[in-house]
């Protein structure tokens, strides 16, 4: 048996649509800029490092009027770009954990 698990439950308009193409795109772009085949998949670090800096450089020249940005906590190293969305932000994050996973997580984040 299948169990729900944490999942982005958003309001559906062209602007949410057109974000989440947008940033899909870009990381599809990414990927395929860091080799984009399962020879890179099983190296994780290596990918990341690939996608990070194409996403990073679109954001640097200008390319876009919202960035993808850079941090790393707790829980390891991430790329995302986010827009505003009541209360809050709506984000797409490309993350490298601790465990050297790569990941992609789409939720929405609330202001405290």
């Amino acid at each position: 048996m299948l169990k729900p698990g944490k999942g982005v439950h958003l309001v559906v308009n062209e602007d949410i649509i057109a974000f989440l193409g947008r940033s899909f795109d870009q990381l599809g772009d990414a990927y395929d800029s860091g080799g984009g085949d399962a020879q890179y998949d099983e190296h994780p670090v290596a990918l990341f490092n690939y996608m990070k800096s194409h996403l990073l450089d679109e954001a640097n020249f200008g390319l876009q009027e919202d960035p993808w940005q850079y941090e790393e906590d707790s829980f390891g190293k991430k790329v995302y770009i986010d827009r505003d969305y009541p209360d809050g932000a709506l984000r797409v994050t490309l993350i490298l954990n601790k465990k050297n996973e790569l990941r992609l997580d789409v939720r929405t984040w609330y202001r405290e």
